[in-house]
């Protein structure tokens, strides 16, 4: 639901403020590359209805005082991700 916050940056304040020295935050977002989009459309959505796409939230959360522990693109990597799944935890 990240994708759809006009101000991420309170929401990752909330997060960081709430999260124990040893937890860790995992989010999957999507990409809204050409794929997602096609398969948006295929679905018979139309328009955007995202903020903010994978790259821009993960630039966010790193910028929250988070770091990343585990990143994978799914399906595939490049042009075939759809999805971002991460796992963050709190920078020293």
């Amino acid at each position: 639901m990240l994708e759809h916050l006009d101000d991420l940056r309170q929401t990752l304040s909330f997060f960081r403020s709430r999260l124990q020295p040893q937890g860790r935050l995992l989010v999957t977002v999507p990409t809204e590359g050409a794929l997602y989009r096609f398969g948006r459309r295929m679905a018979g959505f139309h328009g955007h209805y995202h903020v903010a796409n994978a790259a821009a939230i993960h630039g966010d959360i790193l910028n929250a005082g988070f770091k990343t522990e585990y990143l994978k693109k799914t399906p595939g990597p490049g042009l075939l991700a759809i999805y971002w799944i991460v796992k963050y935890s709190l920078s020293c």
